[in-house]
């Protein structure tokens, strides 16, 4: 829509007529452009002059950055001089970025996270069961992005990167609302990723948001696999536009295209950045430094709009549209760049975390779900001293464990305390329960032998973390039951040992593995003591369901 009106009469005009109209000329409401003028005016020192109130000034500066329009064309807009304008812009780029001043601007105050401490865990992983609590501890995504800058030819071939135009290579951590954390501007476009971000997170003087122990930030394969950045699985399928023809076939590729899902947050927040600014694709002839706060300006333009205006048309359509990526017009020119997959020694912590996830992605893929106990597991390793221990493959060892030279455990105290640890774990890992009512026999003068035997058990917990209950599921409603006994398998006091498992259709919903309380005389007598313990399980179970309301659909069965 074209107006008769020029300067402060077209300012108002916008501002007061049809709300659109502001959104086009100033990218958000005028509500909300109101209260940025406020803000740069009572807290970053912007100032009316005796010609110019500093509402005109701030629309002269968004103007500028929403249309990339050159100087003339803001003039034209504004009937102001190219000198007025000139000097109206670069009053509000150093109210935003507080160059002069040590870099104390809006932009400082508004691109940092939230909660710096990151103990929270984002809502957008908590509502959303693809992620949720596969990535509980994710802070956030880091990427980068190129941005096309305008460079004497003299100086060109260094900011000539894979983009085969001058860039920069700028570098941002955003969180799961699409508000960007940190940004690192000025590198040429010729700079690897990784030299981008090594320099980030290893310069102080950056004050990047390292993530706290046990958490960590997505990032892709470019960069390099260090602790608290978690990497996808290298040479696998990985973009969401691989998987449309034929989903993830194994666990590393269900756990590529959930990482590259979640890691999408942040190239989206990329798109509708520069989709808003129309300046960062027609970068005018500004100074190197000019340009740098003019990028850094226009990412903290976007998270004040992203976290004052609810009902933003651009972030309220990728709400809408979970998936949509908006496209980048500034491709490749090139494919044949090498990424070093091992610029630095991987991070053995940051393995297990990706195969963990792939693991419990794998369960869901099929249809189910894992209950697992796995930082449960962990804290009684660290709690021992046994996080780095080497695993074994099986939780006992061949022999039985006999007490035939008995040498007192030094600290029993501990041995009990561990023995209970492990005994709470069997909720979600029958494989321990045998073994671990061994260890718990011993509970009240626990030898030597036995605290090698309660080792080997950790060993094997540290081996297999990724394991847990697996439910899934079942179209039966059946109850099955399956019961053995070893008859006076202890060669202490040769009492048998028994125990049962009872499935609910596929499911595994009980189970027991103890000794028996009176010594069987028989091998015959150990099994009817186990099927009398097994059959009351059962009973009790069969009640249940229907008190519950979902009756077995035929009588439960017995197996011996």
């Amino acid at each position: 829509m074209t107006s008769p009106f020029r300067g402060q009469e077209w300012m108002r005009e916008v501002l007061n007529g049809h709300p659109i109209r502001c959104v086009n000329a100033f990218r958000m409401d005028s509500d909300l452009y109101k209260q940025l003028c406020e803000d740069l005016y009572s807290k970053y020192g912007l100032q009316s002059t005796r010609n110019m109130s500093y509402v005109e000034k701030v629309g002269i500066f968004i103007y500028t950055l929403a249309m990339g329009a050159s100087n003339r064309e803001v003039g034209e807009r504004f009937q102001r001089s190219g000198e007025t304008i000139s000097r109206a812009f670069h009053e509000v780029l150093e109210a935003i970025s507080g160059r002069s001043s040590g870099y104390k601007g809006l932009a400082r105050d508004i691109i940092k996270p939230d909660d710096p401490t990151f103990q929270s865990i984002p809502s957008y992983i908590t509502n959303d069961a693809r992620y949720m609590p596969y990535f509980k501890v994710c802070i956030g995504c880091i990427d980068g992005t190129h941005i096309a800058v305008c460079i004497p030819e003299a100086d060109q071939l260094r900011y000539r990167g894979r983009k085969g135009i001058p860039t920069f290579n700028v570098m941002a951590a955003c969180d799961f609302d699409m508000c960007f954390t940190f940004i690192s501007v000025g590198w040429e476009g010729s700079a690897h990723d990784t030299r981008v971000f090594l320099h980030a997170i290893n310069t102080p003087s950056m004050n990047f948001p390292k993530p706290p122990q046990g958490r960590y930030y997505l990032v892709d394969k470019g960069y390099a696999d260090k602790q608290g950045y978690l990497v996808p699985y290298p040479r696998i399928r990985y973009h969401q536009s691989q998987f449309e023809q034929e989903p993830p076939t194994n666990a590393q590729e269900a756990f590529n295209r959930a990482h590259s899902s979640l890691r999408s947050c942040i190239e989206r927040s990329f798109g509708v950045l520069k989709k808003r600014w129309k300046i960062l694709a027609k970068m005018p002839q500004f100074s190197v430094e000019t340009q740098i706060d003019v990028i850094m300006v226009t990412f903290a333009l976007h998270n004040y709009i992203r976290k004052n205006s609810q009902d933003d048309m651009m972030f309220n359509v990728l709400e809408q549209h979970p998936d949509y990526i908006p496209p980048d017009d500034l491709q490749d020119s090139s494919t044949n760049i090498s990424i070093n997959e091992n610029l630095s020694q991987a991070s053995m912590e940051m393995k297990e975390i990706r195969n963990n996830i792939a693991t419990s992605l794998t369960v869901l893929l099929s249809g189910g779900m894992l209950l697992s106990q796995q930082r449960y597991m962990n804290d009684i390793l660290k709690r021992v001293g046994m996080v780095d221990c080497k695993p074994v493959i099986t939780p006992v060892s061949s022999a039985k464990i006999t007490d035939d030279v008995v040498v007192p455990y030094a600290d029993p105290t501990q041995y009990r305390s561990l023995a209970g640890a492990l005994h709470y774990l069997t909720v979600t890992r029958p494989d321990l329960s045998y073994d671990v009512n061994l260890l718990c026999q011993h509970m009240h003068a626990p030898t030597t032998t036995d605290w090698a035997s309660l080792n080997r058990v950790l060993r094997y917990v540290k081996g297999t973390l990724n394991l847990g209950l697996r439910i899934s599921r079942s179209t039966s409603m059946d109850i099955h039951a399956y019961s053995d006994s070893d008859w006076a398998g202890d060669p202490n006091d040769r009492k048998s040992t028994s125990g049962f498992a009872v499935f609910l259709g596929s499911n595994l919903i009980s189970w027991v593995c103890r000794k028996q309380r009176t010594s069987a005389r028989s091998s015959i007598e150990a099994e009817y003591k186990e099927l009398a313990d097994v059959s009351a399980e059962v009973t009790w179970l069969v009640s249940l369901l229907h008190e519950i309301t979902i009756p077995p659909a035929s009588p439960p069965q017995l197996w011996y």
